[in-house]
């Protein structure tokens, strides 16, 4: 059996490689890495990105449901999955998956997972319904970040980023440890157009460590002070951005547009 530090590594070569959109070389890691352990979800949910990339349609779907096989349709995997799906533009097909998962989890699956789902089939009102549902639960404690997160942006998605926003602050008042629910909160801000609140929000986000959404808080708030119209100071940070994730495409064509104005 291949030990932890060998699967990792060869996972984080198979991650690196497909980012640079080497999708052939990342599936190549990732056989390697599915010979060795044969029921690694996440290897089959990367490969299956991976082959539809490619468009190698028949491999990443058979990938993707072997993960959902291994996993026997957890819903956070069949959400993982959709997600690859819509992201290579079979968005309806994922819909199918998504609609399975909901007839089968009919009476057993949590309010919260039920929520979810319904969010993802972009049924908002139902989402609410099932997610207001789970937040009043005292059982749910340890989800809150999760359920208040999906909450606010169902808020958002119905129009009222206000309510969006004051979710978010809410939670972050209890626990100022969550960088995700800055970003959001920054986002929610964006979208509504109070770009002074919204670069307050990531800039708070950036303040914790550690840091598991550094590199989007970094463009996130690059992106604030363009809306702001202070082009000098998101042309500094850009450089220092590419610097330190020189892959990123998306942002070397931000830069070049920097340098116009």
């Amino acid at each position: 059996v291949a030990g932890d530090l060998e699967y990792d590594i060869n996972y984080y070569l198979a991650t690196a490689t497909y980012k640079m959109d080497d999708y052939a070389g990342a599936v190549k890691v990732l056989d390697g890495i599915i010979g060795m352990r044969e029921k690694e979800e996440d290897a089959y949910l990367l490969r299956g990105q991976a082959k539809l990339s490619m468009t190698d349609k028949k491999g990443g779907m058979a990938d993707l449901e072997k993960a959902l096989k291994i996993t026997e349709k957890r819903t956070d995997i069949v959400i993982d999955a959709f997600m690859i799906m819509a992201d290579a533009g079979y968005e309806e097909d994922g819909y199918g998956y998504l609609k399975a998962a909901l007839k089968a989890g009919e009476g057993t699956m949590s309010d919260y997972e039920s929520g979810t789902i319904y969010y993802y089939l972009k049924d908002y009102e139902n989402a609410r319904n099932f997610l207001e549902k789970a937040s009043g639960d005292k059982k749910n404690e340890k989800k809150s970040e999760d359920i208040v997160f999906m909450l606010g942006q169902t808020y958002e998605q119905l129009g009222d980023s206000n309510y969006a926003a004051s979710l978010y602050e809410k939670y972050l008042q209890k626990d100022e440890k969550s960088e995700k629910m800055y970003n959001q909160l920054g986002l929610c801000r964006m979208n509504a157009g109070s770009y002074d609140q919204a670069l307050a929000a990531f800039q708070a986000g950036l303040q914790l460590t550690p840091n598991d959404m550094l590199q989007t808080l970094k463009y996130n708030e690059i992106t604030a002070y363009e809306y702001l119209g202070n082009y000098a100071q998101a042309k500094v940070l850009m450089e220092s951005y590419i610097a330190l994730y020189p892959d990123d495409k998306e942002a070397g064509r931000e830069y070049s547009f920097l340098m116009t104005r």
